[in-house]
């Protein structure tokens, strides 16, 4: 849907904002407009940003006209969004910002690669995963994958699940494809860098894993391997209670 601003004027808080008025009965508040990007206040949440962002970039909409005139700018196209999320610094362009899936995505991804960039020494191998395609087992399962991703965008705990299953897959096709490594041994090479700084637990983490074995090509055998882990941790236990 096509978005329309309204400027109402500047307002002073933490940091002065200008306000607009859109076309959705909400107020839109930006801290900067300069080269063609947008600069939003830390607190504007990501679903409102979804709700308003991408109708900015319609042909029709007049979000560049009050931009400009309120910043008292001459940008000829907006570029795209600037803003923090989780204390990490997001910019996302234009080309990403057209729609509320791509925003939330983008989003969650740059945060992703924020925690990977604080630990320099698996940050240039993260770089290399994270460009793959993931192989899936057929042209269904990659429907269900898109499926699965637009179903749960809005939902942070769900999302966040998916998310985890796209690093653990792409983490294990890379050890499998570069290293030579079975399914297996990916599997319990990876585990720990797929969930690096994030420590999904319980459900959350249960989810991804059905989520790889769903959709993946190899998502049978990953199946297994998780199936014999659960099997060796509850022996263990066994072990231990005996003792």
């Amino acid at each position: 849907m096509t978005t329309k601003l309204l400027y109402r004027g500047k307002e002073q808080g933490f940091a002065t904002c200008y306000c607009f008025r859109t076309n959705f009965n909400s107020n839109l508040k930006v801290l900067d407009f300069r080269d063609g990007v947008i600069e939003l206040p830390k607190f504007t949440s990501l679903s409102f940003m979804a709700e308003i962002l991408p109708g900015c970039f319609d042909k029709e909409s007049n979000a560049l006209d009050e931009l400009n005139r309120a910043f008292a700018t001459s940008a000829t196209e907006i570029q795209g969004i600037r803003f923090c999320r989780d204390g990490f610094p997001i910019f996302i362009k234009k080309e990403s910002a057209t729609n509320s899936t791509d925003i939330y995505l983008e989003c969650y991804l740059q945060v992703e690669r924020g925690h990977y960039a604080k630990h320099p020494e698996i940050f240039e191998e993260y770089l290399k995963v994270i460009e793959q395609e993931i192989t899936f087992k057929n042209d269904n399962s990659q429907t269900l994958w898109k499926n699965i991703v637009e179903v749960n965008i809005e939902n942070g705990w769900a999302l966040k699940a998916v998310l985890f299953a796209n690093r653990w897959i792409k983490w294990m096709q890379y050890y499998i494809d570069i290293q030579k490594m079975s399914v297996s041994e990916a599997a319990e090479k990876t585990e720990e860098l797929a969930n690096f700084g994030r420590q999904l637990k319980g459900s959350m983490y249960y989810y991804g894993i059905e989520t790889i074995a769903a959709c993946w090509k190899y998502g049978e055998d990953f199946k297994k391997w998780y199936k014999n882990k659960v099997l060796r941790l509850e022996n263990n236990i066994i072990v231990l209670k005996n003792d």
